[in-house]
């Protein structure tokens, strides 16, 4: 249920905040912008490296050629 400081509700809080830690534990710097987002980079000034993704899980819906929660590799492209 989101509130006013976890506007996705305090499992995603919780789930966000879980990742950020494991990455601060790797030597990431890390930031969290207010539950809305976070992000881990490393190095800094032209030379660092950033790290994209998602922690969440949507109702995977129809129309999937194969199945939604086991990643392929196709084109040398994870997917």
């Amino acid at each position: 249920m989101p509130d006013e400081f976890n506007p996705f509700g305090k499992g995603v809080a919780k789930g966000l905040n879980c990742v950020l830690d494991i990455a601060k534990s790797y030597g990431f710097n890390t930031v969290n912008l207010d539950n809305y987002v976070g992000y881990a980079e490393f190095g800094q000034g032209d030379e660092y490296v950033g790290v994209l993704g998602h922690i969440d899980v949507v109702p995977e819906g129809n129309g999937w050629n194969t199945n939604p929660f086991e990643p392929i590799i196709k084109d040398e492209i994870i997917r």
